[in-house]
C-alpha cells in the first residue's frame, strides 16, 4: 500500500500528461475543422461549434494537474523552478525542455484567444498558429520524457494523433486552394466600347 501511494503522483503525472497531449491534439483538429466551417455547413448543434473552446479549457486543466503531480512526486524532487525554466532539471533536461516550451506556447495561444476582441485579426491568427508546434512539442515531450514511451499502445496513439492532424490540415489547405480558384473575377468593362457607345442624350430626342 505504501509503494502504491509513493508512486501515485507519478502515475497521475504520466496519465494527466498524456490526456493533456490528446486534448491538445483534439483542440487543434477541431480548430482545423472550424476554420473550414464544417460545423456550420452541416447544421450541427451550436455546442459542437463551441467544442474547440471547451477542449482548450480541458487541456489547461490537465496541464495543471500534470504539473502539480510532478511537484508532489517524492522521487523526482521537482520544484516550481524546474517546471518553468528549461534545462533546470538534471533528469532528461532536453526532453523536459520540450514540455516547458509547450507550456509557454499554449499559454500564448490561450491568452490571445481571451484577448481576441482587442487584437488585430492578423496578429491573433498568427499567434493561434502556435498551437501546431505546441502539439508537436507536447508529443515529443511525452515520447522522450515518458517512461512508457516504449509501450506499443502509446506509440500507436501518437501515430494516430499525428496522422489525423496531418490529414485534416492537408485537406484544409487543399480545400482553401480550391475555394480560391473557384472565385469568379467579374469581367472588366471595355473602356473603348464605353467611349464609343452612344449616350442617353444621343439616343433620346431633345425636348427643348
Amino acid at each position: 500500500m505504501l509503494a502504491v501511494s509513493e508512486k501515485l503522483s507519478w502515475f497521475i503525472s504520466r496519465s494527466s500528461g498524456w490526456v493533456a497531449a490528446a486534448l491538445l491534439t483534439l483542440t487543434v483538429m477541431w480548430g482545423v475543422l472550424g476554420s473550414a466551417r464544417l460545423v456550420e455547413r452541416r447544421g450541427w448543434p451550436r455546442w459542437l461549434a463551441d467544442l474547440h473552446r471547451y477542449l482548450a479549457w480541458l487541456t489547461l486543466v490537465f496541464i495543471a494537474v500534470h504539473m502539480l503531480a510532478l511537484v508532489g512526486d517524492n522521487y523526482m524532487h521537482i520544484g516550481w523552478r524546474e517546471l518553468f525554466v528549461p534545462f533546470a532539471l538534471d533528469w532528461r533536461p532536453g526532453a523536459v525542455a520540450w514540455g516547458i516550451v509547450t507550456l509557454y506556447l499554449v499559454a500564448v495561444v490561450q491568452v490571445s484567444s481571451w484577448m481576441r476582441r482587442w487584437l488585430p485579426r492578423t496578429l491573433w491568427r498568427r499567434l493561434h498558429y502556435l498551437s501546431y508546434p505546441a502539439m508537436w512539442m507536447a508529443l515529443v515531450h511525452g515520447l522522450r520524457a515518458g517512461t512508457d514511451a516504449s509501450n506499443r499502445w502509446v506509440r500507436a496513439g501518437v501515430i494516430a494523433m499525428v496522422a489525423a492532424t496531418a490529414f485534416l490540415t492537408v485537406m484544409r489547405i487543399l480545400g482553401h486552394r480550391r475555394q480560391r480558384r473557384s472565385v469568379v473575377v467579374p469581367a472588366q468593362p471595355d473602356e473603348s466600347y464605353e467611349a464609343d457607345a452612344p449616350t442617353l442624350d444621343d439616343r433620346v430626342p431633345s425636348l427643348r
